[in-house]
């Protein structure tokens, strides 16, 4: 036979050689089950500022690195899928029009160079943002002009 603890069995004089269970004390039932006013009895504790600074740094971490992935499935995120123009002239006025990924501000274009891949000649433009210093490359193929 089992031992239950010491605690649930009667301490008086009588019952201290049969070991009587006593009976416990019923708690209020809800929807929630039996514990649920040992969940309710418990104070939340305060979350600390630098806690709470570190919570949503990390959120901003996350939801940057989902938008990086999503740059690169749309047209100008990678070589695979260049953004097509007329003119090399409007590399740059293009790709400062791209928003930064991680702030949302115009970023700079640093530069555009030439880069010969598979998929033909591509222009790379390298974007800077002057808030939040995130970098980023866009594709862009120039079109061949038509003779008239």
């Amino acid at each position: 036979m089992a031992r239950l603890p010491a605690e649930r069995y009667s301490r008086s004089a009588n019952a201290r050689d049969l070991r009587v269970p006593v009976a416990r004390r019923e708690l209020p039932r809800s929807r929630c089950g039996p514990r649920y006013a040992c969940a309710v009895a418990k104070k939340k504790q305060n979350v600390r500022a630098r806690t709470e600074v570190r919570e949503l740094a990390r959120k901003r971490e996350k939801l940057y690195e989902a938008r990086s992935k999503l740059a690169l499935l749309e047209p100008g995120g990678s070589p695979e899928r260049p953004l097509e123009l007329v003119s090399s002239s409007l590399v740059e006025v293009r790709a400062e029009a791209e928003p930064c990924l991680r702030c949302g501000e115009s970023a700079r274009c640093e530069e555009h160079t030439a880069l010969a891949t598979g998929h033909g000649v591509l222009r790379v433009a390298h974007l800077r943002c002057p808030r939040c210093a995130a970098k980023r490359l866009l594709y862009f193929r120039i079109l061949p002009s038509a003779l008239h």
